[in-house]
């Protein structure tokens, strides 16, 4: 719903230089996800994967249903 802010998150480089997997890379997924609500006809995207890739402080996945 803001363009610019999309399209600043879009043109954003990986920080982590893909050393995580693609399924844990956070940012990845992230980017993975606003694409998805880009180019999509649907007026939803499954952020399944974007869940799965959240960590906490010591790098454990996070219950995202708490």
């Amino acid at each position: 719903m803001v363009p610019s802010f999309r399209n600043d998150v879009l043109s954003i480089q990986d920080p982590n230089n893909n050393k995580d997997p693609d399924e844990d890379n956070f940012f990845l997924q992230w980017q993975t996800l606003f694409t998805g609500l880009l180019l999509s006809e649907k007026m939803y995207v499954n952020p399944k994967s974007y869940c799965h890739a959240f960590k906490d402080w010591e790098g454990n996945r996070v219950n995202v249903v708490e």
